[in-house]
């Protein structure tokens, strides 16, 4: 049997489902700092997708397993196929950060 998703998989599936911070912590027992900075290495890491970078690649410049690169960039193809607010969110405010 294969091993199931991360939690911050799951805090990250949750924001992007619409919860607010306060349904994510209650229910995840994960603080909102945690919850954020899940959001922000989620930011990281299809930022580079988005560029082009290979798995590998993404893991050498931010230290982050295949599997939670993995885990994230399916989480962000879901997400993108339903053109998802707060996913857009993330990517304009990373933008201008550029």
């Amino acid at each position: 049997m294969g091993r199931g998703t991360t939690h911050k998989t799951q805090i990250l599936d949750l924001y992007l489902a619409g919860y607010q911070f306060s349904e994510i912590e209650k229910c995840t027992h994960h603080s909102e700092n945690a919850v954020k900075r899940y959001i922000q290495d989620f930011s990281k890491i299809i930022l580079l997708h988005i560029k082009d970078f290979s798995v590998d690649q993404i893991r050498i410049s931010t230290s982050f397993s295949n599997r939670l690169i993995g885990e994230y960039i399916k989480i962000y193809n879901k997400y993108k196929q339903e053109n998802n607010s707060r996913l857009n969110a993330i990517f304009n405010l990373s933008k201008k950060k550029l």
